[in-house]
């Protein structure tokens, strides 16, 4: 609805206000000389002009917290089901000790050993989960996401929810999972940034969400989160906290989930 709402007037006024050279930034990477490509740049925009700081006029509305449980199901002629179970997480310019917790948290739910991959995947009820968190300036989603069988869609989903209701126990989480989190993401770095064609897009996504300083952090804070910090983050921001879940499947599945869930809260 939001979309089919859209003007062209209303596409004119937001590029007018957006994309002004004081709310952009110019990334390149590759085998470019600095002086070079400054002087190219100076000439090509010279004729941009600086326009008004368009967050002063219209500063970023507050993003209202969730109250409460919210549960979405959509019955589709698909093979597997899927379910999302989606927090609000924390904001990487007010709250920015934890985004770095989010992260290193997905990393060691994600790793493929991980006790958490071994009660949910290893054992045949889902045939994937992963954690991911995204970094924004506002509010960054905390997403879990699982594939399951239609037929065990509903334990599935219950049993997911128990787990992550009791994820600040980080139960068979050590140090060593930590450093084995952090090996492998060293690894992806240095891995994005050997090809200019990632990186450049990656240090924009950095600039426009949590800045520069954060991007050029990013690596030294990651690595000094403990296990205390994971299990505080969790306490926060999922054990026992609003979420969204959804769940996509045939409707025999959905039909498993309604009743689960008999009187679901309205999705918001």
């Amino acid at each position: 609805m939001s979309l089919q709402g859209i003007t062209l007037e209303r596409l004119k006024e937001t590029y007018a206000r957006y994309y002004v050279p004081n709310n952009a930034a110019l990334i390149i990477t590759g085998d470019v000389s600095a002086p070079s490509v400054v002087a190219a740049a100076a000439k090509r925009f010279a004729e941009w002009e600086r326009g008004p700081d368009p967050f002063q006029a219209l500063p970023h509305p507050p993003i209202a917290p969730l109250t409460g449980q919210a549960l979405v199901l959509m019955a589709e002629p698909v093979a597997h089901a899927t379910i999302l179970v989606q927090y609000r997480g924390p904001s990487a310019d007010q709250d920015t000790a934890a985004t770095y917790a989010a992260d290193v948290l997905c990393d060691v739910l994600n790793e493929r050993s991980s006790a958490f991959q071994k009660r949910l995947v290893d054992n045949g009820l889902f045939q994937s989960v992963q954690c991911a968190y995204q970094t924004l300036n506002h509010v960054g989603p905390i997403t879990f996401s699982a594939e399951t069988t239609p037929e065990a869609v509903a334990s599935a989903l219950n049993i997911l929810v128990a787990e992550l209701d009791e994820l600040d126990a980080l139960q068979d989480v050590t140090d060593e999972n930590l450093v084995v989190a952090k090996r492998r993401r060293l690894l992806r770095t240095a891995l994005a940034r050997e090809s200019g064609a990632t990186l450049a897009p990656n240090v924009a996504y950095w600039w426009a969400s949590g800045g520069i300083d954060y991007y050029d952090s990013y690596e030294a804070r990651m690595n000094a989160r403990t296990i205390d910090d994971l299990r505080q983050f969790a306490r926060r921001f999922i054990v026992a906290q609003p979420r969204v879940m959804a769940v996509l499947g045939p409707e025999r599945a959905i039909a498993q989930v309604r009743a689960l869930f008999s009187s679901p809260p309205r999705a918001p």
